[in-house]
């Protein structure tokens, strides 16, 4: 049987015109003959359903054993990409008890646990892709997942439980403490706030917020206490000045912002940490740099007060360039992020 198949997938691999077959076609050309090689009955609707209709979903193949649903099948045409949202095949396999869904363009084949919980992708757990795929692997996997025997016999879904296990073991190692990285260097208020609260409770009073932030940094790095409060200062360099430039646009979070004006730069940066932030924007009202505060919900306590979008807080704006870009620097680390990571694109004398 694997001979055949292997056989099979070459013959694809080197057919262009294959390519440009319609749905239809496709099916008829490639999903039915890999069906019938594999074990498949296709002139017995007892056990290749075509056309089985499920509410108002059409599934274009239904496997089945003893006349009871046991694999749902969706066909595209060749060529075309498959589409990552599956909800209505695979909500269509939930309601008649069908737990192994295949979606396939003929050349690239997903396969699906339909009770798993979470989002399509969550649900896939392999791919068999004809065109980088060596042949023999490719069959292999086909066989293991929808022969005909493996299939009636339970053996494919056992098969396909396992690996969906391991895929997401696998995600575990490679993701889990990158995760863990991202989450420590720039950790959200709320967590920070449970931090203090603790520590406050055990030493008697509170912490920098700057020095928790840094503790997290280098904890996720692997640093031992000692270590991370024996790190020197960075060498203080002369600050830049901006007096008497034109701001063109800034950088954060790898994202650029054209402004026209340093007033409309510190909105606009603002407003960003607002739509991220939006349950702690009341910590703007309480901070200060260097004792003033620039930062209020009732306009008139400011000079020049600029409303930050789609908030109830306004910023002061009379400020020079320079003052604007300290002001904006501290916000960013009131959030956790660094001053560094901010910026600032001028117009070119």
């Amino acid at each position: 049987m694997e001979k055949k198949i292997i056989a099979f997938i070459e013959s694809l691999k080197g057919d262009k015109r294959l390519l440009a077959l319609d749905q239809a076609s496709t099916k008829q050309a490639i999903v039915i003959k890999m069906l019938s090689l594999l074990g498949w009955d296709i002139f017995n609707v007892d056990e290749v359903k075509p056309d089985f209709v499920v509410k108002s979903c059409m599934i274009d193949f239904a496997l089945r054993k003893n006349k009871f649903n046991t694999v749902f099948i969706g066909v595209s045409k060749a060529g075309e990409e498959l589409r990552k949202d599956q909800k209505e095949i695979l909500a269509s396999a939930i309601s008649e008890g069908v737990k192994l869904v295949l979606v396939t363009n003929g050349f690239q084949w997903w396969f699906y646990l339909s009770f798993q919980e979470g989002v399509a992708e969550q649900r896939k757990f392999s791919v068999v892709d004809l065109h980088k795929q060596k042949p023999k692997e490719a069959a292999a996997r086909l066989v293991n997942l929808l022969e005909k025997g493996s299939v009636t016999s339970g053996k494919a879904l056992k098969k396909a439980e396992t690996m969906l296990i391991t895929r997401q073991t696998r995600a575990l190692d490679r993701y889990l403490s990158d995760a863990w990285q991202q989450l420590m260097n720039r950790p959200p208020v709320v967590l920070l706030k449970l931090i203090n609260e603790a520590f406050e409770k055990l030493s008697g009073y509170p912490a920098e917020e700057r020095l928790i932030v840094k503790y997290l940094k280098a904890w996720a790095r692997g640093e031992t206490c000692e270590e991370i409060f024996e790190l020197k200062e960075p060498v203080a360099k002369a600050p830049v000045s901006y007096e008497g430039r034109k701001i063109q646009s800034f950088n954060f979070k790898s994202h650029s912002h054209s402004v026209d004006s340093w007033d409309r730069f510190l909105t606009r940066l603002c407003g960003l940490l607002a739509s991220e932030f939006s349950q702690d924007l009341e910590k703007l009202l309480w901070h200060s740099v260097e004792g003033r505060f620039f930062f209020r919900d009732n306009p008139e306590e400011l000079r020049l007060p600029l409303n930050i979008d789609g908030t109830n807080i306004f910023v002061e704006t009379a400020l020079n360039p320079d003052d604007t870009v300290k002001v904006a620097r501290s916000v960013l680390k009131l959030f956790g992020y660094e001053g560094s990571e901010l910026d600032i694109a001028l117009v070119k004398k």
